[in-house]
C-alpha cells in the first residue's frame, strides 16, 4: 500500500532571493557630492566629512571609499590628509565591478594630483631650506663686511670716530 505523504513539521527551507548589487558607482554622482563639499562653508563641510566618514565605516563600499577619499584628499579643511586619501582611493579601486569606468579615470587622475601634490611639497620644503641656507650665508657674509668696512673706508679720527675717507689729491 502506498504510503501518503505527511507535511514535515518544519518547513522546508526556500532559497533566499539574490538581492541585487547596487548600481556601479559613476564619476558624475561622486563629483556632485565633491560640488557640494567645495561650495559649502567650514561647518558644513566639516558635517559632509562627517557623514561620509560613518559611510565609509559602516559600509565601506568602492562609492563610500571614493566620496571620502575625494573629500579628504581635497586641501583646505582641517582634516585634510593626502595619505588617507591615496590609501582610500586604492582601496576603493580593489573592486572594479562596483565603479563605472568613468569612476575607475577619476580615481586613477586624483592619485596622479596626489601624487604631484606631494613632489611640489617636498619640492617646496627643500627649496626653502636652500633659502634658509642662503639667508644664513648672507648674513654671515654681511657681517664679516660690516667687520671689515670701517678698516677699508676710513680711518677712526682721535675720538675713536670713523672718518669718512678722503678724495684722492687734496
Amino acid at each position: 500500500m502506498p504510503q501518503a505523504e505527511t507535511p514535515s513539521a518544519a518547513p522546508t527551507p526556500t532559497a533566499a532571493a539574490p538581492t541585487a548589487a547596487p548600481p556601479p558607482a559613476s564619476a558624475d554622482d561622486v563629483l556632485a557630492a565633491l560640488r557640494l563639499f567645495l561650495a559649502a562653508g567650514p561647518q558644513e563641510r566639516a558635517e559632509m566629512l562627517e557623514q561620509a566618514t560613518v559611510a565609509a565605516l559602516l559600509d565601506p563600499t568602492p562609492e563610500n571609499r571614493l566620496r571620502l577619499g575625494l573629500m579628504r584628499g581635497w586641501p583646505g579643511h582641517p582634516d585634510y590628509d593626502p595619505a588617507v586619501a591615496r590609501d582610500l582611493l586604492r582601496k576603493a579601486a580593489e573592486a572594479p565591478e562596483r565603479l563605472t569606468p568613468g569612476a575607475h579615470d577619476l580615481i586613477d587622475v586624483y592619485l596622479q594630483v596626489l601624487g604631484q601634490r606631494e613632489r611640489a611639497a617636498r619640492e617646496l620644503q627643500e627649496l626653502r631650506k636652500a633659502l634658509t641656507e642662503a639667508q644664513q650665508k648672507i648674513d654671515a657674509l654681511t657681517a664679516i663686511e660690516r667687520a671689515v668696512q670701517p678698516a677699508v673706508t676710513g680711518e677712526a679720527d682721535d675720538n675713536g670716530e670713523e672718518e669718512a675717507p678722503r678724495p684722492a689729491g687734496r
